[in-house]
């Protein structure tokens, strides 16, 4: 079954590592890092890569398709630039970021499918820069995964590297309990991304398969140090996590068994339904009969605050549910569009920016009839960089609740 899972780390160059060793680590090869005149050499590790590529933007030179020259050519772009050797630098040269993604395992897809998943994610991401990316999936018995490798900055047709895109990922913050480390924080939802576009792959070949959902109250994932080959090696961990799987057992058995509202809104997360799919996958994860897991489905759909669609009205078996909550809520905004007295335009772009810059235009051309815009979001701190980003538009911020359900002597 795959799961949404997406984990994402900066590639730095110190004095001991650089990107062609990130590189030779993940592409399982012997890569000679020129400007350093070290051998990374990973080929032991061969035995479980079954895919490798290079992805390159239009144009770009075909020589970078070798993890070899385009390692030592990322390499070599930083550090040209450092005039202070990395073992004495305070602040670590970023040259990419890499992310491992959950694939499917070889029982429901096949590797040629699974490629394609990682592919669609990967490129999604990258949005209109022309980062070239590197590509790598590993099988471990059952664990199907991929990594993918961006290149910090542009390439040029010519060969030569552009500016240095930051930000484009992940942001790094001073963490609170080691204040001389920056930690990761993750400015982009693997998880969502991942998720959407296993299941519209799933639904485009007819693919009889949910992506297993987040249980309603998760646990943390374990570090690749401490659980390594289907085993723990620390037994300290060990016996804290076995304790902690079964409070969240516990726990997730607690909320499935309680309140279907409350489940159905949790596995959410944003969007307008769930698939019914997600809803019997979750009761298989914590109920072993399947008597009773097929009952618990039927009281959670059965319950009046919860509404089955089909996707068509010929009468078609329901596909998905969701709460009749978040349904008065879909029908009020769409009647508030529908019913708009001026005029509604739809702006697209090929990422967020992008959608912003479009809009700033607007205003510019129409500045005598363009009000301030209203950013609305799930939450008010997901408005924070929109607003931000309009801010000389005098921008007005909300969530759906407010926008929906205030009267409409309120609505602006």
């Amino acid at each position: 079954m795959p799961i949404p899972f997406g984990r994402a780390t900066v590639v730095r160059i110190t004095g001991k590592s650089d990107l062609s060793r990130t590189i030779a680590y993940i592409a399982r090869a012997a890569i000679r890092a020129v400007k350093r005149r070290k051998i990374y050499n990973y080929t032991h590790l061969k035995g479980d890569l079954v895919h490798h590529e290079v992805l390159l933007p239009p144009g770009a030179p075909d020589d970078l398709r070798s993890c070899n020259v385009f390692a030592n050519s990322l390499d070599f772009a930083e550090l040209r630039k450092m005039r202070t050797p990395p073992t004495q630098r305070e602040r670590q040269v970023q040259v990419a970021v890499t992310v491992v993604i959950a694939l499917p395992p070889a029982s429901e897809v096949a590797l040629h499918e699974a490629a394609e998943i990682l592919r669609r994610i990967v490129i999604t991401a990258r949005g209109p820069q022309d980062l070239p990316i590197h590509l790598a999936i590993h099988r471990k018995i059952i664990n199907l995964h991929g990594h993918a490798t961006y290149a910090l900055r542009p390439i040029h047709p010519d060969g030569s590297w552009g500016l240095k895109v930051r930000d484009k990922f992940i942001h790094l913050r001073k963490s609170q309990y080691q204040p001389n480390k920056a930690h990761v924080a993750e400015d982009f939802s693997w998880h969502e991304l991942s998720r959407d576009i296993h299941q519209a792959y799933f639904v485009e070949r007819g693919i009889d398969l949910v992506v297993d959902p987040a249980a309603p109250c998760p646990g943390t994932h374990i570090r690749p140090f401490e659980y390594a080959n289907g085993e723990f090696h620390n037994e300290v961990s060990q016996q804290q996590i076995e304790q902690q799987r079964q409070e969240l057992h516990a726990a997730n058995l607690a909320i499935i068994h309680g309140s279907p509202t409350k489940l159905v809104e949790t596995l959410l997360k944003g969007r307008a339904s769930v698939q019914i799919g997600e809803l019997r996958r979750l009761c298989a994860r914590f109920i072993d009969n399947e008597a009773q897991q097929e009952a618990e489905v039927d009281r959670i759909l059965s319950d009046q605050n919860i509404v089955s669609l089909a996707e068509s009205a010929d009468g078609q078996e329901a596909g998905h549910a969701t709460t009749r909550r978040t349904m008065r809520l879909l029908t009020r905004a769409i009647g508030l569009v529908e019913n708009a007295t001026t005029e509604v335009r739809a702006i697209t772009g090929p990422d967020h920016e992008a959608v912003l810059a479009q809009i700033v235009e607007w205003a510019e051309i129409e500045q005598d009839m363009f009000k301030p815009p209203l950013i609305i979001g799930l939450a008010l701190s997901d408005c924070d960089s929109s607003k931000e980003a309009l801010a000389a538009l005098e921008p007005l911020t909300g969530t759906i609740d407010m926008a929906v359900t205030a009267r409409a002597g309120e609505r602006k």
